[in-house]
């Protein structure tokens, strides 16, 4: 299985990339990570959003720190924007990557 944070566990078999990004240049940098999976799946339980006409949630595990996602499907594929830092993107700023997505 592997575990993707705003998704639940997905088989090894199934169609996935991910790509990630350091945020900044000072020794403590913030991440972002950007994954989409060859399925359909719902949105974990979170503060609503809306990414392009569907439903979006926004969800964060553990402390205030955690990483924090912005999970979608567009009915064949799912779609994960995760941010960690200090510094991380605000959620607005999550939303922005997510729409300038292809």
């Amino acid at each position: 299985m592997v575990y993707l944070p705003g998704l639940d566990p997905i088989p090894t078999d199934t169609p996935a990339w991910a790509s990630g990004y350091r945020l900044g240049t000072e020794p403590e940098q913030g991440s972002l990570v950007i994954s989409q999976t060859l399925r359909n799946s719902t949105p974990p339980a979170g503060r609503a959003a809306s990414i392009k006409g569907h439903p979006a949630t926004i969800t964060q595990q553990g402390s205030p720190g955690a990483p924090r996602s912005l999970t979608w499907s567009d009915g064949t594929y799912t779609f994960i924007v995760t941010t960690g830092g200090p510094p991380r993107l605000s959620d607005e700023e999550l939303i922005h990557v997510a729409e300038s997505l292809g």
